[in-house]
């Protein structure tokens, strides 16, 4: 898959609930109108330490192929006519010595949605299956209950995944190795749908990681690749091919993996 790229137009405000990037909200040319999208907006040293970009751009391309919900998302450039329209401080913001000027990761921005809470939770036993299987797959450590990253829309009852940036670049070579001994490094304990999960009634337990194994099986890996071409030409870091070699082993051992879900949850 091929990632669009678009010009950013109109900076509307920085969204300070949005974590440690502290995020901006951005109007982008989109053909003839604007629309919203969500710019993280990183620094040069966090880049340095590890490719935040890819692991976003490939996480949310691999969810999209598993059937899981993830907004729209982009390579946003900042040009020098956009610079101009910002305000000294907002200006400080994207050109200071510690900010990354490479083109940037955006997604579009949902409006009307909320931070998932149980009490505000729409998602029925597959859904949460699937995206627990799928943070155990990239390895993301951060949906927890504390910070879900993970947001319901108050009407169609829809939910976006989101912020994967501390995913896949951990995996490497010698995952592999700890696989083929049933030794698995993700720490499921702390994801926000582990308790959930465990305390289901057995026979509800028994097929549920099922829908998600069926649509990794037949995934292909070959739709990373277009998006690594591109964030390769543009400079960024990218550790496609460690993560590439851990799925197409997972793919072959579909239920290997299916195993070591249901072990987490007995």
């Amino acid at each position: 898959m091929k990632i669009p790229v678009y010009e950013a137009v109109e900076f509307k405000k920085i969204l300070q609930d949005g974590g440690s990037t502290k995020p901006w909200l951005v109007e982008i040319s989109v053909a003839d109108k604007t629309e919203p999208y969500v710019v993280k907006v990183f620094k040069t040293t966090t880049l340095s330490q590890y490719p935040a970009i890819a692991n976003e751009v490939f996480a949310n391309i691999l969810a999209k192929e598993l059937g899981l919900s993830v907004p729209s998302i982009a390579l946003v450039n900042f040009s020098d006519a956009f610079i101009t329209t910002l305000s000294e401080q907002e200006r400080k913001l994207v050109t200071g010595n510690f900010i990354d000027n490479r083109i940037k990761f955006a997604s579009l921005y949902v409006s009307n949605t909320q931070i998932y809470s149980w009490a505000s939770s729409d998602l029925d036993d597959w859904d949460i299956a699937g995206i627990y299987a799928f943070d155990n797959l990239i390895y993301n450590s951060d949906r927890k209950t504390i910070k879900p990253n993970l947001l319901l829309d108050m009407y169609n009852e829809n939910y976006y995944l989101i912020d994967h940036e501390l995913s896949i670049n951990i995996i490497n070579n010698n995952y592999i190795t700890k696989i083929q001994k049933k030794e698995w490094l993700y720490n499921f304990k702390n994801h926000i749908f582990y308790e959930y999960l465990k305390i289901l009634p057995s026979q509800d337990k028994q097929d549920i990681f099922a829908h998600f194994i069926e649509f990794f099986r037949h995934i292909s890996v070959n739709c990373l690749d277009q998006a690594n071409q591109q964030l390769i030409s543009y400079g960024h870091d990218t550790t496609l091919s460690y993560f590439k070699s851990y799925l197409v082993y997972l793919k072959n051992n579909t239920s290997l993996f299916e195993e070591i879900l249901q072990q987490q949850i007995q």
